[in-house]
């Protein structure tokens, strides 16, 4: 009983990080019906750029918050400035673009940051809960893991719902052609949905380092999903 409390609370919190990235994934593919390969780059750059401000500044969250900026505007741009340019050409065209980008964010990380894998600092402490005398295979910060992008999910469902900018995502996202003869202007849609995608990928970077290593490749490959350093 104790091991199935175990791994379904762990379970629970790594399930909560993949929703993170499957999030951003989706934002991007029903605006632009676009498989991004580039958002692993894109969070493990970001992510780099939190553990500079974290390394020089001592704050956590100060690290968090340029992250969740730095996504912002990194999805954005990229939007802008790799994807848009291909919107009306052959679909092959911006998936082998997606591509090159991320190809790019890896060898940038790399010449910027170094190739050496780094230890991302956690908020909480990751010593794993205890009820009693029953470990609970989660630490504190495996529960702002989950609290984070609980929060995140239902703040994206509740503006997709109820605000007008959440409106015109949804119906640029199901039929660009009549949100455009309804007075969308559905290119900055799309690009607010890269920036937001963004942002969540930069989130699951954030929170999922302190459990694995960061390097350029850990994104991407899959052993960045592997088992906890705990």
């Amino acid at each position: 009983m104790t091991e199935f409390l175990q791994f379904t609370l762990s379970g629970i919190v790594f399930g909560m990080i993949y929703a993170a990235i499957a999030l951003s994934l989706v934002l991007i593919w029903r605006g632009t019906r676009l498989l991004n390969f580039a958002q692993g780059g894109m969070a493990m750059f970001t992510t780099y750029m939190a553990i500079e401000v974290v390394y020089r500044t001592g704050s956590y969250w100060a690290g968090f918050v340029v992250a969740l900026a730095a996504g912002l505007v990194l999805g954005a741009v990229c939007e802008l400035a790799v994807i848009r340019p291909t919107l009306n050409k052959p679909p092959l065209n911006a998936v082998i673009v997606t591509i090159g980008l991320l190809i790019l964010l890896e060898g940038l990380a790399g010449i910027f940051f170094g190739a050496q894998p780094r230890s991302f600092p956690a908020a909480f402490s990751i010593v794993g809960l205890r009820v009693g005398g029953t470990p609970l295979g989660v630490s504190r910060f495996d529960v702002f893991v989950a609290g984070a992008v609980l929060v995140t999910t239902l703040a994206l469902a509740a503006a997709f719902r109820y605000t007008s900018a959440g409106l015109r995502m949804r119906a640029a996202a199901f039929n660009a052609t009549v949100a455009r003869l309804s007075g969308i202007r559905v290119a900055r849609v799309i690009t607010v949905g890269w920036a937001l995608a963004g942002l969540l990928g930069a989130l699951a970077g954030v929170i999922v380092s302190p459990s694995t290593f960061l390097d350029p490749n850990s994104m991407t490959r899959s052993s960045s999903s592997g088992s906890p350093r705990r």
